[in-house]
């Protein structure tokens, strides 16, 4: 069942009895991270925006760019010019690996990577019974005001988890706090400013998807763009339609020169992915083996009681559409569900 429960069908007049002093919001309205949502809330991107688009980075164009720029050469120019049944069969190829990449792009860039919400969220949305069942322990823990050691229950400290300050939450052992965009992850493996999201525990399979389809396309397309040269004569002496002229030509092959060093770093980062889920290790917590000097690191612990690129990567655990309630003058989100709302 999703989680947590859409409360968007309350009334809004049954939840202004319930208290008398703020304002009603939607969450992603007031989410007290850095993340961005657009399209009313359906899509989540991380931090790292430097453009006026809720969903773009300088970096995210050019992953954008280097994929649909040499694309856009095959097919425009390019493919015209191959005719025959080998060439038609490698068009609708390339069409296939293209939208493969171009959806699981957009599906890493613009969904939820495993976010925990804050503290401040799941006390407002009322939702803290429903993240200890699906996570299995109590993510509120002792609370901010406990003890530092006490903050943690003790049983789960022995294991790995932790106290985040900022969220003010218990997260688990393999989830960490993402600086760029202000809060926790499940199963964090790294942000990518490419991506312009976190990349976590459930957005994981469509980043080794992108990966994956980006190195195939590149294998058919690259190709045929380095190489590309005018059509030759037809029999008969009549010259082929030349349709672009020989600078044109030279311009698509050095866009395929150009594409076939980035793709070599994205093969390259396709690679390193597969040694990381043989291992059965996150990035994050491969580089945290090598800081220390274990570079011989073994699996780690537990890693197959945790999901995996092929388990189930869990119900989402915040609705963005939920309606809450936020201060009037500071439009922060007010302590607990019912407390000074108009």
């Amino acid at each position: 069942r999703p989680l947590p429960p859409n409360r968007r069908d309350i009334p809004l007049s049954g939840m202004e009895a319930a208290a008398p002093v703020g304002v009603p919001r939607m969450l992603h309205q007031v989410w007290p991270g850095k993340n961005r949502f657009w399209c009313g809330g359906r899509c989540l991107t991380g931090g790292t925006s430097t453009l006026p688009a809720p969903c773009i980075g300088g970096e995210n164009i050019c992953a954008w760019c280097f994929i649909i720029l040499p694309c856009s050469l095959y097919f425009g120019v390019v493919a015209p010019s191959m005719h025959s049944e080998v060439a038609n069969a490698f068009f609708w190829i390339v069409v296939f690996l293209f939208t493969t990449t171009v959806v699981s792009l957009f599906l890493t860039c613009c969904s939820d990577p495993g976010v925990l919400p804050r503290r401040s969220v799941i006390l407002q949305t009322g939702t803290a019974e429903e993240l200890s069942e699906a996570l299995g322990y109590d993510v509120l823990g002792g609370g901010p005001d406990a003890p530092p050691g006490e903050r943690v229950p003790a049983a789960l400290a022995a294991v790995g988890y932790k106290w985040c300050d900022t969220c003010q939450i218990v997260r688990p052992k393999r989830a960490s706090h993402c600086r760029d965009c202000d809060c926790c992850i499940l199963r964090f493996d790294h942000h990518c400013p490419f991506v312009n999201n976190c990349v976590g525990q459930r957005n994981y399979r469509y980043f080794v998807m992108f990966t994956t389809s980006v190195c195939l396309l590149a294998m058919f397309v690259i190709p045929t763009l380095t190489a590309a040269a005018p059509p030759e004569p037809v029999p008969g002496g009549a010259d082929a339609p030349e349709e672009v002229p020989q600078k044109g030509w030279s311009t698509v092959a050095i866009v395929g020169a150009v594409a076939a060093v980035a793709a070599m770093g994205v093969g390259l980062l396709c690679v390193y992915h597969v040694f990381l889920m043989v291992t059965g290790r996150t990035t994050k917590e491969h580089w945290s083996s090598v800081r220390h000097g274990r570079l011989r690191l073994p699996r780690v612990e537990n890693a197959d009681s945790e999901p995996s690129l092929f388990a189930n990567p869990g119900p989402p655990l915040f609705d963005p559409r939920q309606v809450v309630f936020v201060d009037r003058d500071t439009n922060e989100l007010l302590p607990t569900r019912g407390e000074g709302q108009v």
